[in-house]
């Protein structure tokens, strides 16, 4: 088995490229998306998820200039001033504001492996970051509780995506953080009643499920269905046929060897439906396992 483990593997990493554009291709598309992600992400909305206007928010604030000037560290409090009278950050704030009032989910109620959350991700960041400023204005005035419920909402924001893996628990990290780290500078602005406020905030964050552990079983279940999808691709697209699958390997006369024994091998596994799903159930086992050690 393990001589026919090592070959396949091979030819799972031939079709990664081919059958995962929405993987491979995020680097090279984000940086010129601009197309809004709200109608990808709800084609049908309904209305009765707040994360659909969380990320109609995103789509009116992603690469605001007004926003983008008011975030560096040289940043005066004008500018600060002036991004949050911008008319797209004013409307993303009260789409915000409507969305976090209501129950909000994940639109993907399936894993989807070719899905690409990237933009939908930066979206978020951007909101995140709509809110800090907020709260660096309110903190310059002085309205200490204002500015921790900038953090409850940056909190919030990240709820949706804690699950879905090790970028979206990242990602809902760094929204945690941009809304503690600037209000915890502030500390000494702090009433007894906010210090009550933010140690609740605390507490509530401490009986929550471990965020790592919700991360990686976000990154095991999209393993599995990464794998499932190439098994079904190679049944579908090749008709179980291995070595149309793989092609030509390019190798040269000094592989001959290699490549023929690997030619039997998958003929084997070709014509062995048996053995196929015995190498699927040892994948989708080393996946577990390995998931398993993590956690």
């Amino acid at each position: 088995m393990r001589r026919i483990f090592r070959p396949l593997c091979l030819l799972l990493l031939t079709l990664l490229p081919s059958t995962i554009p929405g993987i491979c291709g995020a680097a090279q598309d984000e940086p010129q998306a601009r197309s809004a992600v709200f109608p990808a992400l709800f084609p049908r909305p309904d209305g009765q998820n707040g994360y659909e206007e969380i990320i109609a928010a995103g789509d009116l604030i992603h690469r605001n200039t007004a926003l983008e000037a008011a975030e560096g560290r040289e940043a005066t409090l004008l500018q600060r001033r002036a991004a949050l009278a911008d008319p797209a950050c004013r409307q993303a704030l009260v789409l915000l504001r409507r969305g976090l009032a209501k129950p909000m989910r994940s639109p993907r109620t399936k894993i989807d492996p070719q899905s690409n959350p990237i933009r939908e991700y930066a979206h978020l960041r951007s909101l995140a970051r709509l809110l800090k400023v907020r709260q660096y204005v309110f903190l310059a005035e002085g309205r200490t509780a204002a500015a921790i419920s900038c953090l409850e909402d940056a909190t919030r924001i990240s709820e949706a995506i804690r699950g879905e893996g090790l970028i979206g628990g990242f990602v809902g990290q760094a929204a945690d953080q941009i809304g503690l780290y600037q209000l915890a500078l502030h500390r000494d602005q702090w009433s007894e009643a906010d210090c009550s406020r933010v140690l609740r905030l605390a507490q509530s964050y401490l009986a929550e499920p471990d965020r790592g552990v919700r991360a990686l079983e976000g990154e095991r279940r999209f393993a599995l269905a990464t794998v499932e999808m190439i098994f079904r691709t190679l049944e579908t697209l090749h008709g179980g046929n291995l070595l149309d699958a793989v092609g030509d390997t390019g190798d040269t006369d000094s592989h001959a060897s290699e490549e023929e024994r690997l030619e039997k091998e998958l003929r084997t596994i070709e014509q062995d439906t048996a053995l196929r799903d015995a190498i699927y159930a040892a994948i989708r086992m080393r996946v577990n396992t390995a998931y398993d050690q993590a956690v």
